[in-house]
């Protein structure tokens, strides 16, 4: 629609909004600074603003740093402005303004100052949390960024940016991006600006400058976003690394329009600046400009939010942080790096922030389902409380893993190891075998080894993480509603449409490998009969064997034939596939995606439905806000399957698309 001011949650857009938090400090401590007189006026407007603007709307939304604030539009703020510089006679200086937000509540009131300050301090945990895991984030870059500047010191760089249309984020209207030697970079820049053709009347002006024609580091070039993809592609051929400032959404939007990263490394300067230009303490980014008047790097203010002149100055910055890494290291270092991050065959050793393959189990769901299993018993009930009761004080330093799970909440979980061993033990003292407790094999690992020394601590600990994890179980919801909303108009307008349902199996002890593809093609109007499906082994990562965590299926394709290729072979064809379907459809797909790009594998912008959110959406109650696995989904459904060929690709994608068959009849 034109008008792109009505967000539903999880929206993510530009628009000028405030930090109310920010306007009470900002105004509060102008007041005490510069007019003392009415610093009692201005506290009295802020300490009363509940009960004096009742109903008074704010958007409860995520802000850039992913940090989650109470935030008022620019048309409220201007009202308040307006309103406290009539009480005071003052004129009141303007305060900083965020302008890409994801809504998670459109409006929320407060009844009173109590309720509302209640509320920030349920939000400061979350905030806090997401700080810290930046902070982690932000020093594993460096590391990340030492060990390639050993490995690659003549190594050639690309910087990117875009600008895209402030009032709806999905258009691009400049895409700009610079080459450069690390090793001779002065006068070895060549910079690019390609302005989009037919986003030409898309004009910012509201919230963010339009400088597309401000060029200053080359000559802008005007061309159709087609064009630019493929000149981008051309260029990124012939780079090693690629910089960003702040840039995931970058990411996002250039692999959405066609333009893979082709499984470039990627630095951001937010991160490497965090970490290189600030104490242990602080917990906050910085924008582009502070971090080129921290390194005292020259430019033009009026010359920015155009995306060559960006790219140009983030490849300075890139460069000035660069400087700041000791390069001569000793080759003992060299091999300290290797193992830190992950290079060596052994990955059992995880940091904060990996994601890879491992069994765990979550330290809950063994408490809970031993403790159940044992409650018809008398006898041995009172053994299995004691035994649980009394965990961190018989088990003192027991080392539980945090990790985020495949479905974004945070938990306690405990090593596979770790599991037989407790129950063994729990075996031993009551004399019965204990029933198998479920396992998760992909997190995110946040804290490596934490203890607790009693259950006490243990239980605050827990309902310090019940708030976010929450909050993510509830987006998840609506998420999945959308995504139903989104599908019936699809369907709607696209009732012959053709889809894909694609899924990839990777190595158990190194994630980043995919040992097979597989995708399935029908028409929507009349799949019966008219399927294709494909299953492609990769023949370089055949010695890669899955044992451990999942079973190795990928001979058991049971819906066609297997082809054995080289996965440069398998990403020419599924790219030749992929130009001819409509929609494509995946399950618990987000990490399928990203491999299949971060391969080279472009979803050239397709439209994509995840048979998790919409089984979710269509075969629950609003209560309900777990997500199932593809075998409870095709139970709940009644598709008959065969359990032992689970976990081949071609069997997966083609299980996928009959979820996803059934549930579009259910819409």
């Amino acid at each position: 629609m034109a008008s792109r001011n009505e967000k539903s949650p999880g929206d993510r857009r530009y628009g000028r909004y405030y930090k109310y938090e920010s306007i009470r400090f900002e105004w509060r401590k102008f007041f005490e600074e510069n007019h003392p007189r009415q610093r009692h006026t201005a506290e009295d407007f802020f300490n009363n603003f509940f009960r004096n603007h009742r109903g008074f709307q704010f958007v409860i939304a995520e802000i850039f740093d992913g940090t989650t604030h109470p935030l008022v539009s620019a048309e409220k703020f201007a009202d308040l402005k307006n309103e406290l510089e009539r009480k005071t006679g003052q004129s009141l200086p303007g305060v900083s303004n965020t302008s890409d937000v994801k809504i998670k509540e459109e409006r929320r009131s407060f009844s009173d100052l109590h309720s509302y300050i209640n509320y920030s301090k349920s939000l400061r945990v979350a905030n806090d949390r997401v700080k810290v895991r930046r902070r982690e984030d932000a020093e594993k870059s460096v590391q990340e960024l030492r060990y390639f500047l050993l490995r690659k010191p003549n190594a050639r760089a690309m910087a990117i940016d875009i600008e895209t249309y402030e009032n709806d984020h999905s258009k691009i209207l400049e895409f700009g991006f610079v080459i450069t030697s690390l090793a001779s970079p002065e006068g070895d820049e060549q910079a690019y600006h390609f302005i989009i053709k037919e986003n030409l009347h898309m004009v910012n002006r509201d919230y963010i400058s339009d400088n597309r024609d401000r060029f200053s580091f080359g000559t802008s070039q005007r061309m159709s976003l087609a064009e630019a993809a493929g000149k981008f592609s051309q260029h990124i051929r012939d780079v090693d690394v690629l910089v960003t400032h702040s840039g995931v959404h970058d990411e996002d939007y250039l692999a959405r329009n066609g333009m893979s990263l082709q499984g470039k490394q990627m630095f951001d300067t937010q991160l490497l600046g965090l970490a290189l230009l600030t104490d242990e303490g602080n917990l906050n980014v910085f924008g582009l400009k502070r971090l080129m008047d921290d390194l005292e790097i020259s430019y033009d203010e009026d010359i920015l939010h155009n995306a060559g002149n960006d790219a140009h100055y983030t490849m300075k910055v890139f460069l000035a942080l660069s400087k700041k890494i000791k390069r001569n290291c000793t080759p003992l270092m060299i091999a300290f790096l290797e193992f830190s991050m992950g290079t060596m065959a052994n990955r059992n050793v995880k940091l904060p922030g990996d994601r890879g393959y491992g069994r765990y189990h979550k330290y809950e769901s063994i408490r809970i389902e031993w403790t159940k299993f044992f409650e018809g018993n008398s006898e041995q009930r009172p053994i299995v409380a004691g035994f649980f009761k009394n965990f961190h004080r018989d088990h003192l330093g027991f080392k539980f893993v945090i990790a985020e799970d495949f479905d974004g909440t945070t938990h306690p979980l405990v090593s596979a190891e770790k599991y037989v061993e407790i129950k063994k033990e729990l075996e031993e003292k009551t004399g019965q075998t204990l029933p198998k407790v479920s396992n998760t094999s992909d997190v995110k690992i946040k804290e490596e080894g934490r203890s607790f020394p009693d259950l006490q601590t243990y239980v605050k600990y827990i309902k310090a993480l019940k708030p976010e994890n929450d909050q993510i179980k509830v987006r998840r919801r609506e998420d999945a509603k959308k995504s139903v909303g989104e599908l019936r108009t699809f369907l709607s307008s696209n009732p012959n449409a053709r889809a894909m349902a694609f899924d990839i199996e990777t190595y158990e002890n190194d994630h980043s490998k995919i040992l097979e593809i597989g995708f399935v093609i029908t028409s929507l109007a009349s799949p019966e009969g008219n399927e294709e499906t494909y299953h492609f082994i990769i023949k370089e990562n055949l010695h890669m064997v899955n044992r451990d965590y999942v079973p190795d299926n990928r001979e058991k394709f049971s819906f066609g034939d297997s082809e054995h290729m080289s996965l440069a072979e398998a990403t020419k064809k599924f790219s030749q596939y992929i130009r001819n379907v409509d929609v494509l459809v995946t399950h618990s797909g987000g990490h399928d995606k990203e491999y299949l790009e971060s391969n080279g594998m472009s979803l050239e912008g397709k439209p994509m439905f995840d048979t998790q959110l919409l089984g979710l959406a269509l075969l629950t109650d609003e209560n309900f806000l777990n997500v199932f696995g593809l075998k409870r989904l095709m139970g709940d459904l009644k598709i008959s399957y065969d359990e032992d060929i689970l976990h081949n690709a071609g069997n997966d994608a083609h299980y996928t698309m009959q979820v996803f068959l059934a549930l579009t009849k259910k819409v």
